[in-house]
């Protein structure tokens, strides 16, 4: 269960940073525009792995749900920024 949760923050937070105009700046991508559908998932991702562990697990589901946002927070953080160095590197 941790693993399908952490997916869907990792797919949930790797949309915001495609959708953040400085996190664009950041990782020299200023010409991605996603469109307005695929902007909807960096909020249904999240809510569905709050329901998926919730279905599952409701006793220890809120706890699981918050630690894996941590791990997914830092996984996106250290590929975007290793995206950012890679792009710099070519340039």
């Amino acid at each position: 269960m941790l693993i399908v949760c952490l997916v869907f923050w990792l797919l949930g937070l790797g949309l915001q940073a495609a959708c953040e105009p400085k996190m664009l700046r950041f990782a020299r991508l200023p010409d991605l525009t996603l469109p307005p559908s695929v902007r909807w998932g960096r909020f249904i991702f999240p809510l569905l792995g709050l329901v998926i562990v919730l279905w599952t697990d409701p006793v220890v589901a809120i706890f699981i749900w918050a630690g894996t946002f941590s791990v997914a927070a830092v996984i996106v953080a250290i590929v975007w920024a290793s995206l950012a160095r890679v792009l710099e590197a070519r340039r």
